[in-house]
């Protein structure tokens, strides 16, 4: 079965946890992707008590928490040059590992690191080698996947290509092979994948590996931030996209993650345009 979620960031940045699971059901969504973040009612400083309280909020609206995510990557990478740097990532992922097995979700996402990101997502951070920072990537990697397997947690690396790290399938793929867990695996971004290829061949070739979807789209003429689009108003080619998820017998959530809104003052509207877009996908896939 192929569920639809959304991401909390689609949400107004003043509604309460309990607020955005009824506008996600209000809407048609049958899941909804929490944020990590460094303070708040979901972050590092939530207590066990409290993550309790969430998972009966989820409970109350029929919703499932389909994974957690996390921006922390940005500002604390595991590749960093900065041992205290890499450390405090490295508490981030253990937390989001935690936080989910009390949660009963069964996938984080994790970005795995970066070489380098432009500002604002590079938090200060300096370049550094893309060999250190594959070797610290996969060392650390290793070392969570036990922790996540201990659990019953899936880690799932994102592709970003913003972070200038694993940016094409193949180095996506050996790093993945090289991990060697059934406890890590590819969070496909389809709109990340537009910089420098397409989202079908990455599904085609790491088809075994992807434990879920973020779904956005891209405009293939603004190489920033600003090219993220909301579904069908980019260049991903969704007809080869949904084709291709149909062929490798996927069964999960696509999960929409609408970073930037065009509703500046009507933030809901982006909540149901993105629930619209994610049934037709979805019908789609079903050859509807």
């Amino acid at each position: 079965m192929i569920n639809k979620a959304i991401n909390r960031w689609a949400f107004e940045s003043g509604l309460g946890i309990e607020e955005c699971f009824q506008m996600a059901k209000k809407h048609g969504f049958d899941g909804l992707e929490l944020n990590l973040e460094e303070k708040g009612d979901f972050s590092l400083d939530t207590s066990r008590g409290e993550l309790g309280r969430i998972k009966k909020i989820a409970e109350r609206s029929s919703l499932q928490i389909c994974s957690i995510c996390s921006l922390l990557f940005w500002k604390y990478p595991i590749t960093s040059g900065d041992a205290k740097v890499r450390d405090k990532g490295i508490e981030v992922i253990r937390k989001m590992i935690d936080a989910a097995a009390e949660l009963g979700v069964k996938i984080i996402l994790v970005v795995p690191g970066m070489v380098h990101a432009d500002p604002p997502l590079d938090f200060g951070n300096p370049p550094v080698r893309y060999i250190d920072a594959y070797q610290r990537a996969l060392s650390i990697t290793k070392e969570l996947a036990a922790y996540a397997g201990s659990k019953s947690v899936i880690i799932g690396l994102e592709n970003v290509y913003y972070n200038k790290f694993l940016i094409t399938p193949m180095e996506f793929r050996r790093f993945l092979e090289e991990v060697g867990s059934p406890h890590v695996k590819l969070y496909l971004d389809v709109g990340n994948t537009m910089l420098c290829g397409f989202p079908e061949d990455w599904i085609e070739y790491l088809a075994e590996y992807i434990c879920q979807f973020h779904v956005k789209d891209h405009d293939k003429n603004t190489n920033t931030l600003y090219g993220w689009k909301n579904i069908f108003q980019g260049h991903v080619r969704w007809d080869n996209v949904t084709a291709a998820i149909k062929a490798i017998g996927y069964q999960g959530f696509l999960v929409g993650e609408p970073a930037l809104s065009p509703y500046l003052y009507q933030q809901e509207e982006l909540v149901k345009t993105t629930s619209s877009a994610l049934e037709r996908l979805r019908e789609m896939i079903h050859g509807v």
